[in-house]
């Protein structure tokens, strides 16, 4: 029974890559979907639906998040303007104007 506990981590890993796939694939389909809603306001949503994710996984740290200097919460938030809003909202109105690839 060695093998047993490393075929669970197995099929846990493969179902951890297929739901993030699957989450990753709604990356192109939320603009098609929601044509109506501005590309603005879908990269607002987005970042708003990974905020709320990233303190759920992050609370069980937050003694350690305490520890982060100022400078290093400013960078962070630069760094998500550009990774999430800037650049998602570029993604859905491309995927607005030419459609789902």
């Amino acid at each position: 029974m060695a093998g047993a506990p490393q075929a669970d981590g197995l099929a846990a890993g493969v179902g951890c890559a297929l739901a993030a796939g699957l989450a990753w694939g709604l990356v192109f389909v939320a603009p098609a979907m929601l044509p109506e809603y501005p590309p603005a306001i879908l990269s607002s949503g987005r970042c708003v639906a990974f905020g709320l994710i990233a303190l759920a996984l992050a609370w069980p740290a937050r003694r350690h998040l305490a520890a982060l200097t100022r400078g290093d919460w400013i960078e962070a938030a630069r760094l998500s303007l550009v990774g999430n809003l800037l650049y998602y909202a570029l993604l859905a109105a491309a995927i607005q104007a030419a459609g789902v690839p």
